[in-house]
């Protein structure tokens, strides 16, 4: 009778186990590289979307500030030209850098755009787990 009792203990803490790691891995987390400067209009009118999208339980957003004096460039500067050069995009501000695609915000009146593209690759990615671009 303990035997069975021990199985059946056995059985429920397996079963428990793979219901946390179904349920724990139902969404991933999908990284995302964002350059910004803190002088960039553009940018400030992007941050209230790029906060929303943070508070998504599986995104994060890794942001690199860059400098704002061409002749005073932080380490950024050159990881922006370096990723820029690598996924064939913008060296410009401000940009999203999200698996294999880059989103640039900074194309006059296509902001809404841009945002929708950003959220529906977002929502393909979800279920996997995406690795910063840096």
């Amino acid at each position: 009778m303990a035997h069975k009792m021990v199985m059946k203990t056995v059985l429920l803490m397996v079963a428990f186990m793979v219901f946390v790691a179904v349920a724990g891995s139902a969404r991933a987390d999908v990284t995302m590289a964002y350059f910004y400067a803190d002088d960039c209009a553009v940018c400030d009118e992007l941050q209230p979307f790029m906060e929303e999208l943070d508070n998504l339980s599986y995104v994060t957003i890794e942001s690199y500030k860059i400098s704002s004096d061409p002749y005073r460039p932080n380490e950024n500067d050159s990881l922006l030209a370096d990723i820029s050069y690598a996924y064939h995009s913008v060296d410009n501000i401000p940009v999203v850098f999200l698996a294999n695609e880059w989103f640039y915000f900074g194309v006059e009146g296509q902001m809404e755009l841009t945002k929708e593209k950003l959220l529906a690759t977002v929502d393909e990615l979800k279920e996997y787990e995406v690795e910063s671009p840096i």
